[in-house]
């Protein structure tokens, strides 16, 4: 499958330089390439749709941003999970803090993901990962559509930098 290529290459994308120069726009640290890679693998999710969601929710930041909902909500780290998660999360011995954490918060973002693909179908799953409300759901299917896309049609030649 092409997502076992594409895990191949996020693991050893930071020790060549890339053509695509992935590493800089999708600010992908040789720790996050590896949490993507664990994760869509443990869920049979492709990296690169994993890496495209990631790059939705925060675009190219490496830190945990907090994001403040109108609902009264917050939205947490590098895939923004939501604190509707947080009773769900803490039954499995995950606290809400936990998700501040890089790989933490990859993972679970991974498993909402893959969850809501396998109730949902692929499109209608992505879109539910980030609202089920139609119009908000769809809008953001457009968008991880358009960003994985673009990560599929890269060019992935690896080069040693010289």
């Amino acid at each position: 499958m092409n997502y076992i290529k594409y895990t191949l290459i996020l693991m050893v994308l930071l020790t060549y330089s890339v053509a695509a120069n992935v590493d800089t726009k999708y600010n992908l640290t040789s720790e996050i390439a590896t949490c993507i890679a664990s994760a869509a693998h443990q869920h049979s999710l492709d990296p690169l749709l994993l890496l495209a969601v990631k790059y939705v929710e925060t675009a190219n930041r490496t830190d945990t941003p907090i994001r403040h909902n109108k609902n009264g909500t917050r939205d947490i780290g590098l895939m923004q999970i939501n604190t509707v998660w947080e009773a769900t999360l803490h039954h499995f011995g995950i606290d809400y803090s936990d998700l501040e954490t890089p790989c933490t918060n990859i993972a679970v973002g991974a498993w909402i993901l893959a969850n809501r693909i396998k109730r949902k179908g692929l499109w209608e799953g992505i879109g539910a990962y980030h609202s089920n409300t139609p119009h908000l759901s769809q809008r953001y299917q457009a968008k991880v559509k358009a960003v994985w896309e673009e990560l599929k049609q890269l060019d992935w030649t690896l080069n040693s930098g010289d």
